[in-house]
């Protein structure tokens, strides 16, 4: 609920098509991420200057994990 009430308050959600299709798929859910690691973080919009939370997989932490490439 927080995590919904936090993207209506910010403008909604994300979307996945990188602007290829605006409007569509924009609705509540997370993202698995794999660029600077492998990580899951929720697709609401931010507030300007925040930062979005990221959970990394196991082993998959670019910093606190020295083998992860």
């Amino acid at each position: 609920m927080r995590g919904r009430l936090d993207a209506y308050l910010n403008g909604g959600f994300r979307n996945p098509h990188y602007g290829l299709h605006p409007g569509r798929d924009e609705k509540p859910g997370i993202w698995l991420v794999g660029d600077e690691g492998v990580y899951i973080m929720s697709n609401g919009k931010l507030a300007e200057g925040q930062k979005a939370l990221v959970i990394y997989a196991e082993q998959c932490h670019p910093k606190g994990d020295i083998d992860w490439w």
